[in-house]
């Protein structure tokens, strides 16, 4: 008809990089999929992008992996609309009316989302940390030149280190 009409409720669009995302665009093309009973899709806070997608289904039966329903709305939606977390519920809160309460979705994940984000940067830190580690363990391991900048490390760690001369 050449008019635009917006589906859903103001308060739950996400703006995910700038852009505007509709929960109820990306809860449409994931309730099309088999094995999905309801979804409910929520923004999460998220560093990099102001808000992620984050889609919470019902599954009914033998539902969907999580990759296969982000793969699914890879087809279908814009790059920015796809959720990046998927979260498989038995049953969404509703209240009175029965609409579903996605404010107590958002925070119900939003914590859980804090962690994920902070143990993968745990992870990364430790590999970052491993790293070093075998960065040093091969600098130790190399014939140091005679230079009057040559220290000798100590052993430490109850001789993992043995000392060995390095160059700074």
């Amino acid at each position: 008809d050449g008019y635009v009409s917006i589906v859903g409720r103001a308060k739950d669009m996400i703006i995910s990089g700038g852009l505007n995302v509709y929960p109820k665009e990306v809860e449409l093309v994931i309730d099309d999929m088999a094995g999905i009973s309801e979804s409910a899709v929520i923004g999460i806070a998220d560093v990099d992008f102001g808000e992620a997608v984050v889609a919470v289904i019902i599954g009914g039966g033998d539902p969907p992996t999580a990759d296969e329903i982000i793969s699914h709305c890879k087809k279908q939606l814009a790059n920015f609309k796809v959720p990046k977390k998927v979260v498989v519920i038995d049953s969404l809160p509703r209240n009175a009316m029965g609409k579903v309460q996605k404010n107590l979705l958002r925070e119900q994940f939003s914590t859980v989302w804090l962690w994920n984000c902070f143990n993968s940067l745990v992870d990364e830190l430790k590999v970052w940390h491993d790293n070093q580690l075998v960065n040093l363990v091969q600098r130790m391991q190399e014939p140091a030149a005679e230079t009057p900048k040559n220290r000798i490390l100590a052993g430490e760690c109850d001789g993992f280190f043995s000392a060995r001369r390095i160059s700074l």
